[in-house]
């Protein structure tokens, strides 16, 4: 065994122990709407009490939850929405949401290429495809317009060839839009009885138009040109 197939071994080892630790722990169990709401006074009084250490922790828990692929990037959205001023909300969770997904696409990348490659073949032809084809603004319009799950992005993500730079950068662009929705809806969760209460159809087509607007002006900026040509 080289040195370099050792440490991506060991990696791999710590990687393994620390997602066993999470199940154990039952952190998903928690991530939900209902149990969220059940610990609202509680958390409120821990974020009066220890602004600071509760900070790091709800930056933690995000980052952690989101790299190992468990569906909670909405839910930790809200709660920092329901936590924290608006403003502050929306820099944490925009931060720790998408440092999480570049971590999910490099543990993807380096640890478990084949494995999800194959498992989710029919998802990664069909993104990469288009990603061959479109390139950042394609990865651009699936973060405005999610068709496909948060996390299920990072991992495909992880078989090309994008730098985790530009994967994080463009990203970081796409999903500000939503956080900035789940961050002010956050601020009503205790009035919430489920998921289908933040969104409208009206934000709907919003956000379906926001993701088109890339795809479009690489497409129409040919025509444009030539337009001007003449």
């Amino acid at each position: 065994m080289t040195y370099k197939n050792l440490l991506k071994f060991i990696a791999c080892l710590f990687l393994l122990m620390f997602v066993i630790i999470l199940y154990r722990l039952e952190i998903h169990h928690y991530l939900s709407l209902v149990m969220i709401k059940k610990a609202l006074p509680f958390l409120h009084f821990q974020v009066e009490a220890h602004p600071l250490l509760f900070t790091s922790l709800y930056m933690f828990i995000f980052i952690a939850a989101t790299s190992i692929s468990i569906p909670s990037t909405t839910i930790l959205t809200l709660l920092g929405g329901a936590l924290f001023p608006w403003y502050y909300g929306i820099v944490l969770a925009s931060i720790a949401c998408n440092t999480g997904a570049t971590c999910s696409l490099l543990i993807s990348r380096v640890f478990f290429r084949e494995a999800i490659k194959k498992k989710y073949e029919g998802p990664f032809h069909f993104i990469n495809g288009h990603l061959e084809k479109e390139g950042a603004l394609y990865l651009l319009s699936l973060r405005l317009m999610p068709v496909f799950p948060f996390f299920l992005v990072n991992l495909v993500m992880g078989l090309s060839t994008m730098k985790a730079r530009t994967f994080f950068l463009i990203s970081q662009l796409g999903t500000l839009p939503m956080i900035c929705i789940l961050i002010f809806a956050g601020k009503k969760i205790a009035m919430m009885t489920s998921f289908g209460d933040i969104v409208s159809p009206g934000i709907l087509m919003l956000f379906s138009i926001f993701a088109s607007m890339p795809l479009i002006g690489k497409w129409s900026l040919p025509l444009i040109k030539k337009l001007f040509r003449k």
